[in-house]
């Protein structure tokens, strides 16, 4: 919500979260002593900190007095990540190296414990899953993890008093009341936000929110303004679209359900719209609350609604006489992935002769900054790779319009159709249509735009998200909406080559370096360790939300498989070592089989697009990729240490640190710059850095 919809908030969170996990596992070590009862206090702050984050997330915009829809500033934004996330991974962190060392035995080992750990987060991402997908909000979730610490907390054991007793009582009366508020809870939190809100709900794909003023009615998705029902957005959109095409009969909506496109549509008389929502929640919040011109354009017999994902919709065969793709700027991976290169080859093989595809983007009215134009440059060479003529109708929203047929340039055919469909439209008219046809900004646009040597916009690398967000950068400093990215792309690619080999070759120094020192190499391992997982991971899920789309609401599974994968790893390393005597090495047979693995998921993660990656594939993947990092860190706790007890917490934190590094290098540098094949081919040289330090 603060990010509004960004994925890289996600791959960043989760960065934050292991920053702050590893340093409550490195802060306060101590070489003796269980502290039980610290254990159930730091349970009993966790049950705190959830839903009072949960909070303050929803009060943040109220707090720094931002309008409703608006950006917040960055550092605002960054700080409010850091309050919201921070204090509660501190506490978990602390709270797995006091139970590793409380649990750790003789014959327990450290690795057995990380897999412990690692069954409690796939329990906890699959739970989480199938409760947002019936329905339950992010408030009540919490509640519900906080009433849990607080019963882990209740449970008989050394460090129990009386005092805690009743203190875990009156607890868990306060969060059972929570939860069972939580639905009038949580609208009055987002109240703070939305004075004139109508409803509100947490979905699968991300929090709709419906405001209304008088007859006005405003959608908000993930806290960015997306729909107002006074617009005259919406016809903007679609008649230039549909006057282009002599006769629409078969048309294809993919979104829009919420930006009020189907009442103008439905104007051109068409025998049948397709309309594409993936979100079935969405459909059914906004059917209740819009304006009853949207809600009887729902109805309308002409229209079949799908409840299913765009790019998976094309997969069926079917003609179109007009594609409209309604979806959002492309400022995050999902929206991007309607605007790649294989997203309009999907979309060219279902248009009719004569057929025309339609979409938006963010212009400028006169000057359009270096960043903009490559942007959209980039979007308009995807384009033109199946659709021959593209026609852009300019202005502060730019009207995008490609067919494999010449587009209409004169005024006087459209015009013609406008008059003969009856169309009644606020904005369009003859004379604006002539305007949009005739003025001198059309050929400006279509020059720059043929002239800008930007990459076309493909799945592997969708660089329109990551230029999307530099232009949202821009409105926290002007400078940075005006900087070419010309040089900076042109040489990350002239780059890559030479730097990801110069990169390989410091790893295996410096792994060479550590392998000679038997500390050195237990925590470079460990690092590394962190650092392979979080690189597979954060490519893996890149590359599910932009072939799916809904990374959302399937995340606590992913994120779930790839704890299962540890724990298989932790737990399997654990059964291969345990008749080793303590701090005996472990056999050159099984160093090679977990570097030989390492590697080799890392080569199925590059091959990934030569698959299907839907919720299985991508499961499966980072199942593996998990099991991979996990035997990694296994080993990690057995080279030369009898002790292992007493570097629980900075072995953990190792790891936890080492993750950091690989999410913060993926979302900052690798997946916005490089692309998803750059990031599988550093996981790689990752894994050979590891094979250096088995060897």
């Amino acid at each position: 919500m603060v990010f509004q919809g960004s994925e890289l908030i996600t791959l960043v969170g989760l960065g934050g979260w292991l920053l702050g996990s590893g340093l409550g596992a490195a802060l306060g070590r101590s070489r003796g002593g269980r502290h039980p009862l610290l254990i159930r206090l730091l349970l009993l702050g966790v049950g705190a900190l959830l839903p009072a984050s949960v909070a303050g997330a929803r009060a943040l915009r109220q707090l720094t007095d931002a309008t409703p829809g608006a950006s917040l500033a960055l550092p605002t934004q960054l700080l409010g990540a850091a309050l919201i996330l921070l204090p509660s991974a501190l506490l978990a962190g602390a709270l797995f190296r006091l139970a590793a060392r409380a649990w750790i035995e003789p014959d327990r080992s450290l690795a057995r414990a990380y897999g412990i750990e690692s069954i409690g987060a796939l329990l906890g991402g699959s739970a989480s899953t199938g409760l947002v997908l019936a329905g339950m909000g992010n408030l009540a979730l919490a509640s519900l993890t906080a009433l849990l610490a607080v019963g882990a907390a209740a449970l008989p054991g050394p460090g129990q008093r009386r005092w805690l007793r009743g203190l875990t009582v009156l607890a868990s009366v306060a969060l059972a009341l929570v939860l069972a508020g939580s639905g009038p809870l949580d609208r009055a939190l987002t109240r703070m936000d939305h004075p004139a809100l109508l409803a509100s709900r947490d979905t699968p794909y991300g929090r709709v929110t419906v405001d209304q003023r008088g007859e006005q009615v405003v959608v908000f998705l993930d806290g960015a303004l997306s729909f107002e029902s006074q617009s005259v957005d919406a016809e903007a959109f679609v008649h230039p679209a549909a006057l282009q095409v002599e006769t629409p009969r078969r048309v294809l909506l993919l979104g829009g359900v919420g930006q009020g496109v189907l009442p103008p549509l439905l104007q051109h008389r068409p025998e049948r719209v397709d309309l594409v929502e993936p979100d079935l929640a969405l459909v059914d919040l906004l059917r209740r609350h819009l304006p009853d011109a949207e809600r009887w354009a729902l109805d309308d017999p002409a229209v079949r609604l799908h409840i299913d994902d765009p790019r998976r919709f094309l997969a069926v065969p079917g003609r179109y006489d007009l594609i409209l793709v309604a979806q959002p700027e492309p400022s995050t991976a999902a929206a991007s992935r309607t605007l790649t290169a294989e997203f309009f080859a999907s979309c060219a093989e279902h248009l009719a002769p004569g057929g025309v595809l339609a979409f938006q983007l963010a212009g400028a009215e006169n000057l359009w900054t270096p960043t903009l134009a490559w942007r959209n440059a980039g979007i308009r060479h995807a384009l033109t790779a199946s659709l021959d003529d593209v026609l852009v109708l300019p202005g502060a929203t730019n009207t995008w319009l490609a067919s494999r047929a010449p587009l209409e340039r004169s005024p006087g055919p459209l015009t013609r159709r406008l008059v003969a469909r009856a169309i009644q439209a606020e904005l369009v008219s003859e004379p604006w249509l002539a305007y949009q046809l005739s003025n001198d900004r059309l050929a400006g646009v279509e020059a720059l735009l043929v002239s800008t040597p930007a990459p076309a916009n493909r799945d592997d690398r969708p660089s329109s998200s990551s230029l999307t967000l530099l232009l949202w950068l821009g409105r926290f400093d002007p400078r940075l909406a005006m900087v070419d990215p010309a040089p900076l792309l042109q040489r990350a690619q002239a780059l890559t080559p030479g730097g990801l080999g110069a990169a390989g070759l410091l790893l295996l120094g410096l792994a060479g370096l550590a392998r000679r020192r038997g500390p050195s190499r237990r925590f470079a391992l460990a690092v590394l360790a962190g650092l392979l997982g979080m690189l597979l991971e954060s490519s893996l899920l890149m590359r599910f939300q932009i072939e799916q789309g809904v990374l959302p609401g399937h995340l606590g599974l992913l994120l779930g498989a790839f704890m299962g994968g540890l724990t298989v790893g932790a737990i399997g390393i654990d059964a291969a070592l345990v008749r080793l005597d303590p701090g005996e090495e472990p056999p050159p047979w099984l160093r090679w089989s977990v570097a030989g693995a390492s590697m080799g998921i890392c080569a199925l993660t590059l091959a990934a697009p030569l698959v299907a990656t839907g919720l299985l594939q991508s499961g499966v993947l980072l199942l593996l990729a998990g099991a991979a990092t996990a035997a990694i860190f296994g080993l990690a706790t057995r080279i030369g240490l009898p002790d292992q007890a007493g570097v629980a917490g900075s072995l953990y934190a190792a790891d936890l640190l080492g993750g950091c590094a690989g999410v913060l290098l993926a979302t900052t540098l690798l997946l916005p710059l490089l692309g998803l094949t750059a990031t599988g081919v550093t996981a790689l040289l990752v894994a050979a850095a590891v094979l250096a330090l088995l060897r």
